[in-house]
């Protein structure tokens, strides 16, 4: 794969930019879901993310020695520089006073580099961006046809993980579940769902096209998420309207609140919620919670919570940037809460896909999730201000309001491979602000 990363670095040089940046998102998605990991590992171990931070810096490089310096820094995000630096002081209480070994401190904060990736899709046109753009989304509808096929041939086409045995599907029928969705399915669905430019036939063939490995992965939370984020776009400009509605709706039903009680606590989500608040971290006995995965979410998160609260330095800076099933990892904690390691024989301590607010307590603490959060608020806000006038404001708007919803299931939003997609559409809005004739290019203004 070094020949394909120098080749990406020579073809930037050599204003083959759309190609380039292309092969950068094949480094950040493992060659688009297609390419087996020992092909990126051989002959050296480097994961494929390892090869698009290379690459990234190698670009910036390039552009520093050209002279555009100043510029590298305005194109940033706002709080983008604030964050990074939490970053490398919380990797410096990890090694001096952690003790944790430097090879896994870097091995677990090297991804967040890729928040510098605006200064990298700074460097293209407009014009260069929206092909990559469109190049990209033709690849998630392949991808997303090959998703799709997995469950009726029921075998992998895509890397990634898959259940043995079958999963019912919403009480249907049932399928094997996988878990290698297309890693930009979202921004995609969105883009096909209120790009105006789109003919109604084609709008109806993409959305559904991306609509059916939202269902087959069957993520009950992504799918509420999604139609969430929907309504809510759909009402945006009435919700105030609406306040005085759902008030009145509510003190309504408060006499017929006795008589439907009964039902509602019958329903397995609400054993799941009532089972979270009735159960503590020390009951927990992997496989007994069935399907309570809401209850285990909850355990875990506060388990983790608990012991950082018990020393103020892991409260406010987390407990460090160690890795899971390392020495270190396996001799300083002892969490009862989490999926059992199939390498090791134990508990995972520290890394989890089935929330992100465990991950925020372990790598960042409180400070550390607040100025991340600030970070993503920011974004938010930013899209939020160019929704009514940018299709790709709306899109990121949504997308950042998803990944957020989701991130009690999943640790997506933390996920930097997905995020510097959401920055190449900041980038867009960026330059389109400028074509405007709007001189403050970033949200810093």
């Amino acid at each position: 794969m070094f020949i394909f990363l120098l080749l990406a670095l020579w073809w930037f040089k050599k204003g083959k930019k759309e190609l380039s940046l292309i092969t950068f998102f094949g480094f950040l998605t493992e060659g688009f879901q297609l390419i087996p990991d020992i092909l990126f590992t051989f002959p050296v171990s480097i994961k494929p993310t390892d090869y698009a931070i290379l690459y990234l810096f190698g670009v910036i490089a390039m552009e520093y020695l050209s002279g555009k310096r100043k510029e590298l820094i305005e194109v940033l995000p706002k709080f983008t520089l604030i964050f990074l630096s939490f970053i490398a002081f919380a990797a410096g209480v990890s090694i001096f006073i952690h003790h944790i070994p430097i090879v896994e401190v870097v091995k677990n904060t090297r991804e967040y580099f890729l928040l510098l990736t605006p200064i990298l899709y700074y460097t293209l046109t407009k014009d260069e961006i929206q092909g990559v753009f469109k190049t990209l989304f033709r690849i998630t509808i392949f991808l997303s046809i090959l998703y799709t096929l997995q469950p009726i041939w029921d075998m992998p086409i895509m890397q990634g993980y898959y259940t043995e045995g079958k999963t019912e599907l919403f009480g249907m029928f049932k399928i094997a579940r996988f878990y290698n969705i297309p890693t930009y399915l979202y921004i995609f669905f969105f883009y096909a769902l209120y790009n105006s430019e789109f003919s109604l036939k084609n709008k109806i063939l993409y959305t559904s096209i991306m609509a059916l490995p939202i269902l087959l992965c069957m993520h009950r939370s992504l799918l509420m998420a999604i139609v969430a984020v929907i309504l809510f776009n759909h009402f945006k400009e009435k919700i105030k309207k609406i306040y005085p509605i759902l008030i009145v709706l509510l003190v309504a039903l408060i006499p017929f609140l006795g008589a439907i009680q009964g039902d509602i606590l019958d329903t397995q989500i609400a054993q799941d919620i009532i089972g979270s608040v009735e159960v503590e971290p020390e009951d927990f006995v992997p496989g007994e919670l069935g399907d309570a995965t809401f209850t285990f979410r909850v355990l875990h998160f506060l388990e983790r919570l608990y012991y950082a609260s018990e020393n103020w330095l892991t409260l406010l800076f987390g407990f460090g940037f160690m890795s899971e099933g390392s020495d270190y990892t396996m001799n300083n904690f002892d969490f009862i809460v989490g999926l059992e390691n199939e390498d090791t024989g134990f508990v995972n301590q520290v890394d989890t896909s089935d929330i992100a607010w465990s991950l925020f307590v372990i790598r960042f603490g409180i400070i550390g999730t607040i100025l991340y959060l600030v970070y993503y608020f920011t974004l938010v806000n930013f899209f939020n201000k160019e929704y009514k006038s940018e299709t790709l404001a709306k899109v990121s708007f949504s997308v950042l309001g998803v990944i957020f919803i989701t991130s009690f299931t999943s640790v997506q939003i933390l996920s930097m491979e997905f995020i510097s997609l959401i920055l190449l559409l900041y980038v867009m809005l960026v330059k389109n602000r400028e074509e405007k004739g709007l001189e403050n290019r970033c949200i810093n203004s």
